[in-house]
């Protein structure tokens, strides 16, 4: 159960990280002749293509994770995740944030639904079971939370 909160919070705290960053490394892309509504843009469609991913890719490791093993598919996913959160601190390229972005959520796709799949496996009774889903989904809550009260807290201060 541990496990599975931690990679749900990590997953959650990666997502958050990027986030509050996204514009300033827009900003910087795109230099003197980028303005507003060209970062907000980018930044949108960003967000979105992570979430597009995670929409797309969630079927997917499920149905790998039906036939090759929860653990398995957990451990790809989190591996995977995070070489994609490494990646994203040397982009030097407006294609290489959106393909970061877009494999950051096909990664984020292998844990968290699987790790919720996971408790619906192993839970005993309806009782255990939404105890643990609650866990879970406040372990990424958290994560997400988390990061960006640091990210706004370190920016004010």
């Amino acid at each position: 159960m541990a496990a599975l909160m931690l990679s749900v919070f990590t997953v959650s705290l990666g997502f958050g990280i990027v986030l509050p960053s996204l514009p300033f490394l827009l900003e910087r892309l795109f230099g003197a002749s980028g303005d507003a509504t060209q970062v907000s843009r980018a930044t949108g469609l960003l967000t979105a293509l992570y979430t597009l991913s995670l929409f797309l890719f969630a079927p997917v490791w499920g149905w790998l994770s039906d036939r090759f093993g929860r653990r398995l598919i957990l451990i790809i996913g989190l591996v995977g995740f995070s070489a994609t959160m490494l990646t994203f601190a040397f982009i030097d390229g407006l294609g290489a944030i959106y393909t970061e972005r877009f494999l950051s959520g096909m990664f984020a796709a292998a844990v968290t639904p699987i790790a919720l799949a996971t408790i619906g496996d192993i839970a005993a009774t309806e009782a255990a079971r939404a105890r643990r889903l609650m866990f879970v989904s406040l372990a990424g809550i958290t994560g997400f939370s988390w990061d960006l009260c640091l990210a706004y807290s370190c920016r004010a201060g």
